[in-house]
């Protein structure tokens, strides 16, 4: 996977999730932690990879995109979400781990991990 992915990837994903899985560039840029220079070179390897897909609105003058997260994306981002969860399960009671197990078990069956 390209670097910029690697360091920039889940971070981007999560930018454009949080707006409803439709965002603007200059509102991915406004979570962004480097320049937007990078950003657009983020988000080009993105969508080479399949992980987002641009769509642009014909109707608006300038023409606007819009960036959306794949399913192929979500995946990835339910992944790091669940290595997450698997870092902090030696802090949590028994009850919390399996809480947290349940929740790990329902992300993997959604998105067929």
């Amino acid at each position: 996977m390209d670097d910029l992915i690697q360091k920039y990837g889940i971070q981007t994903l999560k930018a454009i999730m949080k707006r409803g899985n439709k965002a603007r560039y200059s509102e991915i840029l406004e979570d962004f932690p480097a320049t937007s220079g990078t950003l657009s070179r983020v988000l080009k390897a993105l969508e080479e990879e399949g992980l987002i897909e641009r769509a642009v609105d014909p109707n608006s003058r300038p023409p606007i995109s819009y960036y959306s997260v794949t399913k192929k994306g979500k995946k990835l981002i339910a992944s790091d979400v669940i290595d997450g969860m698997k870092l902090f399960s030696p802090e949590l009671s028994e009850e919390e781990r399996e809480a947290v197990e349940r929740w790990i078990q329902h992300l993997k069956q959604k998105y067929g991990l």
